[in-house]
């Protein structure tokens, strides 16, 4: 509502004569009448019309702020609620290109459309149990994260090929990403395709395929991190500036490595130790390490490979 404005004349003493005593003029009355005139009107509009516009104003808008003050404490209530949950069983939730992020529910029959979708209906602690999210063969545009208190697994039907045109990031120090039974293909031609930090870890038993871009790292492990590529799992990695950059403390085995395209091949530094089985990596510079940093081909042993 808008308030309404003073309209009235402000100006009676102004509009004076210079001698507006003089013979035939106003009397002392009349001319102390015309010195009250603006104050009385003014008071008259001040009290009868601004206060109780602005007092209605006021009311509303405090009616407003206590409407937002309630839905906001609805929200805080939802986040606590969902912050403080906790899985009191294992929990499948299936994801598929076809399916709905609004209309969906998370099952075979209604699947989500996105794996983001599925991790945020899904508490931040699991409880020592696991979260197992089945992925349909597909396409899919996303940046997922998981930051998870437990064991969250990319599953699927055995070999289906799912690409995600995006980035994969384990980044919780208590979260074990685990990708199973998927052919997973990640594209990401201007950032870092897979990254493990903050003390996660990634545990790879299917093959994965990383295609990056120049000057970009494929796989990085960073921060006391873990990343197992094995039991059958290989790690495919094309075109990157950096295919495997493991540093910081973190630890990476790899029972298969291989690819083309690549500057770099394996880079270990800061502490980071890479150990692999098998290695058909194409790249300009296979293999370097720095401040600390060890490789180890096949069993690994005291004295470092490279």
């Amino acid at each position: 509502m808008a308030l309404t404005e003073y309209t009235g004349a402000t100006d009676y003493v102004a509009n004076l004569d210079d001698l507006p005593n003089d013979e035939g003029g106003l009397t002392a009355d009349e001319l102390k009448a015309v010195f009250d005139r603006y104050g009385t009107e003014f008071k008259a509009w001040f009290n009868e019309t601004h206060i109780p516009e602005a007092e209605a104003e006021f009311a509303a808008m405090e009616g407003d702020i206590s409407e937002a003050e309630g839905r906001l404490s609805v929200a805080e209530g939802d986040i606590s609620g969902l912050a403080a949950r906790k899985l009191s069983a294992n929990m499948d939730v299936y994801v598929s290109s076809s399916g709905s992020d609004t209309t969906g529910d998370g099952t075979s029959g209604n699947p989500y459309k996105t794996i983001g979708k599925a991790l945020s209906v899904s508490p931040g602690d699991l409880n020592g149990y696991g979260l197992y999210i089945y992925i349909a063969a597909g396409t899919y545009a996303e940046n997922v994260s998981v930051e998870k208190t437990g064991t969250v697994s990319l599953r699927g039907a055995s070999g289906a090929a799912v690409t995600l045109n995006g980035t994969l990031r384990a980044g919780h120090q208590a979260t074990i990403l685990r990708i199973d039974s998927i052919h997973m293909t990640i594209n990401a031609a201007s950032a870092t395709g897979v990254t493990v930090d903050n003390r996660a870890a990634l545990i790879v038993t299917a093959p994965l395929t990383v295609n990056s871009g120049a000057g970009k790292t494929a796989v990085w492990a960073i921060y006391d991190s873990c990343l197992f590529v094995g039991d059958g799992g290989t790690l495919t990695v094309n075109n990157a500036g950096y295919a495997l950059s493991v540093n910081h403390s973190s630890r990476a085995f790899i029972e298969n490595i291989a690819g083309s395209g690549n500057t770099n091949g394996l880079i270990a530094e800061r502490g980071g130790v890479i150990t692999y089985n098998s290695f058909t990596l194409s790249a300009t510079t296979p293999r370097a390490t720095s401040s600390g940093g060890r490789i180890y081909a096949g069993a690994q042993t005291s004295i470092p490979n490279y």
